[in-house]
Formats: structure tokens, C-alpha cells, sequence
């Protein structure tokens, strides 16, 4: 008769009953993973309504942990350990002393970090979220996946800042499509104005959403065409972010960005179907801010692409005569308004430049005409060029102009733009739009008052450009009383002439 060695006897059952506990435990709940529980290369938890499925998965050599369409073809949403990889077959994953770990040889890496004491279950939601609850109040989130994105959003997650904590929820894309370490892209809020979305390559912004209208970002259209989104953007005194949802959840739709292609696409998959992409950024080269710097236009229609606006030049024409037009271009003449600390507004001119999309972000002004916003514009030296109607009101724009896009003559999307130049850069033939305010120069030597003038003054009083201001700094402020006596009751003999907005005294 064999004889089975005693030390078998006594391992055997051990084994035998760790196993059992291990199946107990990934049986009991598909989607959850309990204290002591650990799930290896080959287990994996799916969420209840089989959407998601998390798991260890080995790519070159490497190994995550991440979660994915349960579907096929296999598409990941979310790794934890993107940075960091396991590289030994036995790695796994476990929940221990209340926070998710991944483990391997002589490897650790903390997926959550939560100052519990108490035991924890990982939940994966059929949103796609993996959430550590405590185990005894499973209402209570005390982590999740959603807060720390990585190439993918889908419908629940936020992309935003926390602005007590400083948390940002941001998408990079993956080095390659079989790398998920961090690439160059990037999609995040705008951290100077919270109020956009910008596409980044490394540090250059590489597109931009424009600023929430309170129904959609202004360079994604197709988000009012399309009402199969619920798309919100949230500004408190805590935090700002986008979010998105379905209104047929049975329809899987995930933005992302592809680190390969260099694209933002938002795509949707219906009853298991392929992948259709619904857009796709940049659309054309004139997408790409990179492409054509500060001052010139970009016509995606055109060969060269990049022109500089009338009255500017290259700011490095060797460069741009080889093909790099990313520096932009300079005036030829300055402009004479805030020459020699002085405000001189006669010798600027507007020209016109029709079928245009204007550069994002524009400032808004109240206003109740467009002769006003022209003649708020021009008394304004860094107020480089105004639109009014096209974009909803008056709108400037102030400092360098970048990111302005061409179109011809029948798109539908063309706007008009009016273009601040000195008034030697502007050809009798053009089409422009002159100022009708006479020359005046401000100096401390020769006060001047012109009624209507002064009417703008009071009205940046009322309507500060910034929100903020309550008096109108670009203006000396005056009493009738005060106007009367220096102008000796509006003498003729002290009147200087008639500018288009009005008498002139000194």
C-alpha cells in the first residue's frame, strides 16, 4: 500500500481549504471584493449588470490592474497603476487593512489610500466606478476610480478642480496603445479661467473648448445637435467641472483621448456593437492652436495655412518662409493709442474682417449698440479688436489674438470680427470701419471735454470691464460744476472744434 507522506496530510487540507475560501469569496459576490479576498491574472469581478469587469491584465510584459468593457474587443477605461507596474506573473490584488493593494514580488503599490481602521469591501459599479465602501455602512464612499482618471470618461465622472482641496480631474492619454504611462496629451479645465476645457501637448495648449455658454462649449456644436447627452457644467464656490450623462443608458459612450493619433474623440457603442466615433479633435489642421501663433489667421482650405493678419509680418520670417509659423507675426506700424503715455485715439482705425470664427474667450461688455462698443474699444488701448451681434452682444479682445480661424465665404459658422490698427495700415479700397471720435489727446497741460466722451466714462463707471471696478480709471471724473466753470459755461470762445461724438472745450 503508498504511503502519503505526513507533511502532505498535513499541508493538503490547508491548501484545499484556502482554495475553497478563495472560490467562496469570488462566488458569493461577482462584483465585490471583501477583506482577505485577492484576485489573481486569471479571476476577476464583473459589475452586477455585467457592463464592467476589473481585473489584473499583463500587457508587454507588464501588468495593471484596470477595469474594462466586459465586451469584446477589450477596451480599458481605467488603470491603477499606470505609472507603476508589476512585472511578475504572480501578482495580485487584495484589500488589506482597509485599502485596495496590488501585490507581486517584492512589489507594493497602494491603490487607495484611506485612513480607515475599519474592514472595507471594493464595489465595481455598473457606471464603471470601483468604489472602497466600509464594510459595515455601505453607503459610505470613502474611495473611488472616478476621482483619479486616466485617457477615458464616461458618463458620471467629472473633469474639474476641487477648489478646497486642490484635486484636479484631468485625462492624459497613454504613451502608445500598449503603454498605459503617461503620454504628452492631456484634457483638462482651464486653470486660468475654470470655464474650459483645453487640450494640452506637454505644456502648449493645443485646443480649446471656449468658455461654457450655459448650454454648451462654443467649439463643440455637437452637443446641442445631439440629444442623446445630458451635458452640464457646475461652477460653485467648492469646485468647478464638466459632466456628461445618457438619457438612454442602454447606448456606452466614452471620451478619450488617443496619445497615438493625437485626437480627442467621443465615441458610443449601442447593443454591442463597434465603436462609432460621433467627433473627433482637432477636425482639421486649423484646430490646431500650435499651428499658426499670435496675429495671423488659419485657413484650412489654404496652402500655406497660416497668413498674417493686414498690417502685421512675420515675427521670424526665415522661420515662417520654412514652414514654421507657430511664432506668429508683429505689427508693421504701432498703434497710437498709449503713445508716449498719452491717449490718442484718432489714428486708430478698425478693419473689418469678415468670415471669420473669432479666438476663444473673448471679454464681454454692456453695451447698447455697436457705435458704443466700437467707441469703448478704441478709448481702451489694450482692446485689439471688438465684435457686437455675431457673438451676442459687444465682445473684445484684449492683447495678442491667436487662434483664429478663416472660413469661406459661405460657411455658415463665419462671423465678423473688427481688427484695431493704426490708421496709415488701412487702404481707402478696404472695407473698413472708421472711428468717428476727432483727434483728441489727452495731456495734463490741456484738459479737453467732449460730452459724449464723457458719456463713456460713465458708462465703464456702471459697466467695468472686469466686474469688479466701481470707478473708471481710464477717465478723470467731473462735476457739471466743475465742467462749467473750466470751460467758462461752454464758451465758444473755449471750444476747440467738433469731433464725431460731440463739442470740444479746453
Amino acid at each position: 500500500m503508498n504511503l502519503i507522506p505526513f507533511a502532505f496530510l498535513l499541508l493538503w487540507p490547508c491548501s484545499f481549504l484556502h482554495l475553497c475560501n478563495d472560490l467562496v469569496a469570488a462566488s458569493a459576490s461577482t462584483d465585490t471584493i471583501t477583506e482577505g479576498q485577492s484576485l489573481n491574472l486569471s479571476q476577476t469581478i464583473t459589475s452586477s449588470n455585467q457592463v464592467f469587469e476589473l481585473g489584473l491584465f499583463d500587457t508587454v510584459g507588464t501588468i495593471y490592474l484596470g477595469i474594462w468593457y466586459k465586451v469584446e474587443p477589450k477596451t480599458v477605461v481605467w488603470v491603477a497603476n499606470r505609472d507603476q507596474p508589476a512585472a511578475d506573473s504572480s501578482t495580485k490584488v487584495t484589500l488589506r487593512q482597509g485599502n485596495l493593494v496590488i501585490l507581486g514580488n517584492g512589489f507594493t503599490y497602494a491603490v487607495s489610500k484611506t485612513s480607515t481602521t475599519r474592514k472595507t469591501i471594493a464595489v465595481l459599479l455598473d457606471s464603471g466606478n470601483l468604489v472602497l465602501r466600509d464594510g459595515n455602512a455601505t453607503s459610505d464612499i470613502l474611495w473611488q476610480s472616478f476621482d483619479y482618471p486616466t485617457d477615458t470618461m464616461v458618463p458620471g465622472m467629472k473633469l474639474g478642480t476641487d477648489k478646497v482641496t486642490g484635486k484636479v480631474w484631468s485625462l492624459t492619454a497613454w504613451e502608445n496603445w500598449q503603454d498605459p504611462s503617461r503620454g504628452i496629451l492631456s484634457l483638462k479645465l482651464n486653470p486660468q479661467r475654470r470655464d474650459e476645457l483645453v487640450l494640452t501637448r506637454g505644456s502648449k495648449k493645443y485646443w480649446s473648448s471656449g468658455s461654457w455658454n450655459g448650454q454648451i462649449f462654443p467649439s463643440l456644436p455637437e452637443m446641442k445637435q445631439n440629444n442623446m447627452y445630458n451635458c452640464s457644467f457646475v461652477s460653485t464656490e467648492n469646485m468647478s467641472y464638466f459632466t456628461y450623462s445618457m438619457h438612454n443608458t442602454s447606448i456606452q459612450s466614452r471620451l478619450v483621448i488617443n496619445g497615438t493619433t493625437e485626437a480627442l474623440q467621443l465615441l458610443q457603442r449601442e447593443y454591442e456593437y463597434v465603436w462609432s466615433p460621433l467627433w473627433s479633435i482637432p477636425r482639421d489642421r486649423c484646430d490646431d492652436f500650435t499651428i499658426c501663433g499670435p496675429f495671423s489667421s488659419c485657413m484650412s482650405y489654404n496652402r500655406p495655412y497660416c497668413k498674417c493678419f493686414e498690417g502685421f509680418t512675420p515675427l521670424d520670417s526665415t522661420s515662417w518662409g520654412q514652414g514654421d509659423t507657430s511664432r506668429g507675426c508683429v505689427r508693421r506700424t504701432p498703434l497710437n493709442c498709449g503713445q508716449n503715455g498719452s491717449l490718442i485715439i484718432d489714428g486708430d482705425r478698425f478693419l473689418a474682417m469678415p468670415n471669420v470664427v473669432p479666438p476663444t474667450n473673448p471679454v464681454t461688455i454692456s453695451t447698447t449698440s455697436s457705435a458704443l462698443c466700437k467707441a469703448l474699444c478704441l478709448v481702451n488701448c489694450s482692446c485689439y479688436a471688438y465684435g457686437y451681434g455675431d457673438f451676442g452682444g459687444c465682445t473684445w479682445w484684449n492683447n495678442d489674438i491667436s487662434n483664429l480661424t478663416q472660413l469661406a465665404g459661405d460657411d455658415p459658422n463665419a462671423r465678423r470680427l473688427y481688427l484695431r490698427l493704426a490708421a496709415s495700415e488701412i487702404r481707402e479700397n478696404q472695407v473698413t470701419c472708421p472711428s468717428k471720435i476727432g483727434k483728441k489727446k489727452v495731456t495734463q497741460d490741456m484738459p479737453l471735454f467732449d460730452v459724449d466722451m464723457m458719456s463713456i466714462a460713465a458708462h465703464l463707471t456702471e459697466h467695468p470691464a472686469n466686474g469688479k471696478q466701481k470707478n473708471s480709471n481710464w477717465f478723470p471724473q467731473f462735476t457739471l460744476a466743475s465742467t462749467t466753470s473750466a470751460t467758462d459755461n461752454f464758451s465758444q470762445q473755449n471750444k476747440l472744434g467738433e469731433g464725431g461724438f460731440g463739442p470740444v472745450y479746453k
